[in-house]
């Protein structure tokens, strides 16, 4: 997986706009990740805004919606990069405690 420092946290996120949710959005340590269409392989990342992997999950087999937990992540802001055969996406996500 390659990240670039190319990040937009962007003011307003469609959710169902790039084909995926994610939710609850603020969190505390775990949210639902929605894809609307089934696929497989499914790669999710999320990152700092300063570019830090703090959690990377493969999932072979997806089926539709799958609950990641962050553990013991610290409050900010994130970002959920989504990659599938279909294309790469991602959306912000602000952890509070």
């Amino acid at each position: 997986v390659e990240l670039r420092p190319s990040i937009v946290l962007g003011t307003d996120d469609n959710l169902t706009s790039q084909g995926f949710e994610i939710y609850p959005n603020p969190t505390a340590s775990e949210f639902t990740l929605k894809l609307e269409q089934t696929t497989k392989p499914v790669s999710v990342t999320v990152v700092s805004v300063t570019g830090q992997v703090v959690h990377a999950q493969k999932f072979n087999e997806f089926g539709g919606s799958e609950t990641i937990n962050l553990g013991a992540i610290s409050s900010g802001v994130y970002v959920v990069r989504v990659e599938t055969e279909n294309g790469s996406y991602q959306k912000r996500l602000q952890v509070v405690k």
